[in-house]
């Protein structure tokens, strides 16, 4: 007679039901019967995250990568940037735009990997410059380093420049297409 070595159970069904499953095998030998039981414990199916696509300001506070993410998704993995392992909590200040990978990985389960495409938009210098004087009767054009998708000056005035004809304190705001601000101030 030959005896049975071994038995391998696959469950076709795709959305298997989470938790656990006893199985009874029933092996008949003419007369002779024998049953043997197994639990089996099947787990969710791993969930990294959604790819998602972000643009944030360079002057934004660190960020936590994974709450960037839309669900479903599954704690407990790590994060890989430029083929190295990353934090997850994002610096704009040092980290750059660039593919994060966060990958959840089970021995003997399935693993899973989803994408954090992030673009840190390029950060803009309102620089008006030095604090400096003015002569009576006498003007002087301020203007921005750079230019926003919004200019904000302290007359509340949104052109260009700004024609300063009298000593004080004048700032600038910009703003870019993301609604990310910038400022400086000057004294004349």
């Amino acid at each position: 007679s030959k005896l049975v070595k071994s038995i391998r159970y696959k469950n076709l069904n795709p959305n298997p039901k989470v938790g656990s499953k006893n199985i009874s095998v029933q092996l008949y030998a003419g007369i002779r019967a024998d049953t043997a039981i197994a639990t089996i414990i099947i787990i969710p199916n791993l969930q990294a995250g959604i790819d998602t696509n972000i643009t944030i300001c360079p002057n934004e506070k660190d960020l936590d990568l994974f709450e960037l993410f839309q669900s479903p998704k599954t704690a407990g993995g790590f994060w890989v940037y430029n083929n190295a392992p990353h934090t997850g909590i994002l610096n704009p200040k040092i980290d750059q735009s660039g593919k994060f990978y966060y990958i959840l990985d089970r021995k003997d389960c399935s693993s899973d990997t989803a994408t954090l495409t992030l673009t840190i938009l390029p950060e803009l210098n309102p620089s008006l410059g030095n604090d400096r004087s003015i002569c009576p009767n006498k003007s002087i054009v301020l203007k921005p380093k750079d230019r926003g998708s919004r200019i904000l000056w302290s007359d509340n005035s949104s052109q260009d420049s700004l024609v300063v004809t009298s000593p004080g304190q004048y700032f600038v705001k910009l703003i870019d297409m993301l609604g990310c601000e910038y400022s400086d101030t000057i004294v004349i």
